[in-house]
């Protein structure tokens, strides 16, 4: 009954990013606010590609399409070329480290999204956007607000103080709770021609970020108004924008030097998170350098992130650089960080080129920029996030094909389309390559909830194998008393990945191990995590 139907292809897309960023499967597994989303945006990415195959006329239409499918193909080449070329295990550059899922899968999808977005894309469906923003925004804020007191569905196993909405971190959710501010004020007060829904929404957005306890929310929060007014003024009055925009730029200076620790926002803004950032930042830098063409492998600078710190003062293991482009330079090179650094190069003079010829001020444009900016500022401090960079490559996409169809009428046939037996296909082999992703979460799930040491050997060997599996199950062995198991379980995972030091400890502190292996792997982990003096001064016994 499907087949053949005419369907909005940018409002299928907008729903469905709207689904990866609230769904979560806690009952189902482990993982369970990474691995739904990674195959849902998979799944959304293998029904667009037969859509963006019967519209591949398009780019030979404007420059500016054709510019973005040059960039896009060469990041597919990089990214095959990083998976063939690194020593990171195959499954773990496919699926990604489990809690980030940054694999091969969910890159390569991220770009399908950014490609079809920007071929459906048009200035009528902006609300539509602004609509996706707005649910998403406001129903995983009531549930970080619901989780701030207490009332929380699941129990998520969580470092942070828990107000995680459904994003993952506390950060997260209250950088996001500052992008979609400006985006339902605006659709909300449009759709029901008042200011009430709007202020009620910015309050429970604003009272987030307050819960979150994240200072990422109110400075993005200032962002998004900012970069509004200012470019409203732009328009208005340009004494008040000069006024402005010399405020705006003398505020993110003095920002700038709180984050590291100088002038007179030092104390409120710095950190030992701050501190923290600057050695990630380090050791991606490091890792970049040492790994310039292919880096360390997709999502693999994990296993390298203690080897290239060059400082140890936090003495805090990271998975992630906390930075987009570093994370991207780390794990795939630099050719990897610097075309999707063009990405967001084409992304701001496609603005350019729409508010160029629009000539006056237009809250869509504006808002869209700003909310747009907002991300940006918050990528250079952050982890990459699936719904977040979701959220962006929408944004960019629709901007991109604003601009390469300002002199064309919208054209119902190209948004509306047809799914095809393509599309359907498409998803069907999909949820059989990524149903062993799902299946072995779900199984360790069951494992730890029933502490079945059968199964948990069991699991942790099963494709697709994760590092963090086969810790958390070899140490919930070893705390169970047995060693011998938990043994053949940690020369599993190190014949799995022999470069992760958390996988190498698992048989340095296992104490049926021989002592001579124990030495042995005591110095291979100093080679990889040569700064930490609690390990060389680790007496094996």
């Amino acid at each position: 009954m499907f087949l053949n139907k005419k369907v909005n292809i940018y409002k299928v897309t907008v729903y469905v990013s709207v689904i990866i960023t609230l769904i979560a499967t806690p009952n189902f597994n482990k993982d369970a606010l990474i691995i739904p989303k990674v195959i849902l945006l998979f799944l959304l990415a293998l029904f667009m590609l037969p859509v963006i195959l019967s519209l591949r006329k398009l780019f030979n239409q404007t420059i500016i399409y054709k510019y973005l499918l040059v960039i896009i193909v060469l990041i597919l080449v990089q990214i095959a070329l990083i998976t063939i070329a690194s020593n990171a295990p195959i499954e773990q550059q496919m699926f990604g480290r489990t809690g980030r899922g940054l694999g091969l899968l969910t890159l390569v999808s991220f770009f399908i999204l950014l490609i079809g977005s920007a071929l459906v894309a048009n200035k009528s469906l902006i609300n539509v956007l602004f609509f996706g923003l707005m649910l998403s925004g406001s129903l995983s804020s009531l549930y970080a607000v619901f989780q701030s007191f207490g009332l929380d569905f699941f129990p998520w196993d969580s470092r942070t103080n828990g107000v995680i909405g459904t994003l993952g971190n506390p950060n997260f959710i209250s950088s996001f709770a500052a992008m979609t501010i400006l985006p339902a004020f605006f659709y909300t007060k449009a759709k029901f021609n008042n200011v009430v829904f709007p202020l009620i929404l910015t309050l429970l957005f604003v009272f987030t970020i307050y819960r979150a306890q994240s200072y990422q929310g109110y400075i993005a929060f200032i962002i998004a108004l900012s970069i509004f007014f200012v470019i409203y003024f732009w328009f208005k009055s340009k004494i008040i924008f000069i006024l402005a925009g010399s405020i705006f730029i003398f505020s993110s200076v003095l920002t700038a030097y709180g984050f590291f620790n100088k002038g007179p926002l030092a104390g409120l803004l710095y950190k030992s998170s701050v501190q923290s950032r600057g050695e990630f930042w380090g050791a991606a830098i490091n890792a970049s350098n040492d790994n310039p063409f292919f880096g360390v492998g997709l999502d693999s600078f994990g296993d390298y992130s203690l080897k290239y710190r060059s400082s140890a003062i936090i003495n805090e293991y990271t998975d992630s650089a906390h930075n987009y482009l570093l994370d991207f330079s780390s794990n795939g090179g630099y050719p990897l960080a610097t075309l999707y650094l063009m990405i967001i190069l084409l992304t701001m003079y496609c603005f350019y080129r729409i508010q160029k010829q629009l000539s006056t001020f237009n809250s869509s444009i504006a808002v869209l920029f700003s909310t747009y900016l907002v991300f940006q500022a918050q990528s250079l401090i952050s982890p990459i996030n699936i719904p977040l960079m979701v959220w962006n490559l929408l944004i960019s996409g629709t901007v991109i094909g604003l601009a390469a169809n300002l002199s064309v009428n919208d054209k119902m046939e190209i948004h509306n389309q047809k799914i095809g037996l393509g599309s359907i296909a498409s998803i069907l082999i999909g949820l059989i390559f990524v149903f062993p992703y799902f299946n072995s979460d779900r199984l360790q799930l069951q494992a730890m909830n029933n502490s079945d040491g059968d199964l948990a050997i069991k699991v942790a060997k099963m494709y697709p194998e994760s590092v963090v599996r086969y810790s958390v199950l070899t140490r919930a062995l070893l705390a169970s008393g047995l060693n011998s198991q938990a043994l053949d379980l940690a020369y599993s995972a190190v014949k799995f990945n022999p470069n992760s030091p958390a996988l190498l400890a698992l048989i340095l502190i296992n104490p049926n191990a021989p002592i001579a292996e124990r030495v042995e792997v005591k110095e291979k982990l100093l080679i990889l995590d040569p700064l930490n003096n609690e390990l060389k001064n680790f007496l094996i016994q």
